[in-house]
């Protein structure tokens, strides 16, 4: 069975993990493994899309990070079509 990119990269990322010191900073830690993504992508635009989601989901998992929230759009917020829809649906 092949694996995905985000596999590689989650594996690629944490034998990474596995070389740096136990007591590195985790600001640190995600710099020196950002100096290697070259390493994993090869300059390809999937790879270069894919090694960041990997990132995200190594140190969530491993470090307990919690995701990046979507920036400037509110919770419950709806579009202008949403709202027509869901005036629409009360009538």
């Amino acid at each position: 069975m092949a694996d995905s990119w985000l596999a590689r990269g989650i594996r690629m990322i944490e034998a990474l993990d596995a070389q740096l010191p136990e007591g590195m900073a985790l600001d640190d830690r995600k710099r020196a493994i950002q100096a290697e993504a070259w390493r994993f992508h090869g300059g390809t635009s999937w790879g270069q899309k894919v090694w960041p989601k990997a990132k995200r989901a190594f140190f969530a998992k491993r470090y307990g990070e919690k995701p990046r929230a979507i920036s400037g759009i509110p919770e419950g917020h709806m579009s202008p079509m949403e709202r027509l829809m869901a005036n629409a649906q009360k009538d």
